[in-house]
């Protein structure tokens, strides 16, 4: 085993055993293989889009149980398939914009006074494309 990355592919030679029913891989053989390294309990995921990058600064808009949206900074862990890991700035139960963020940009810059007070929105839950598209 090798504990230094390959500059060339980006990789870490490792080493494993495991079963393989039925002889299904053969010697000279790929696959794929996940490793977990870590284990998070209580890590607060957000969907991607709902992560607002600005100068290397991380926000998200959060609503106010009066659906009013407002602009909130946040520290990001490492992302989880389509999901970041928010590791400040997120209350667990909280609400976040994950559409729409480029619209209450657009008007926080028309209005600033109403941004600070809270931008009204209509909220509707999110549905991510994988579970919109029939979960696959």
């Amino acid at each position: 085993m090798n504990r230094e990355i390959a500059t060339s592919t980006g990789t870490i030679q490792l080493a494993a055993a495991f079963p393989n029913k039925d002889g299904i891989l053969r010697p000279g053989g790929y696959g794929r293989v996940r490793i977990q390294t870590g284990f998070n309990a209580n890590a607060l995921l957000v969907p991607q889009p709902a992560v607002i990058e600005v100068q290397s600064q991380y926000q998200i808009v959060v609503l106010t149980p009066e659906n009013k949206a407002m602009y909130r900074p946040i520290k990001v862990g490492e992302r989880v398939g389509p999901n970041w890991i928010v590791t400040e700035g997120l209350k667990p139960g909280e609400r976040v914009v994950v559409e729409g963020t480029e619209r209450l940009q657009m008007f926080a810059a028309a209005a600033p006074q109403m941004a600070k007070q809270g931008i009204p929105v209509v909220a509707k839950p999110y549905v991510p494309a994988s579970a919109a598209a029939g979960g696959n």
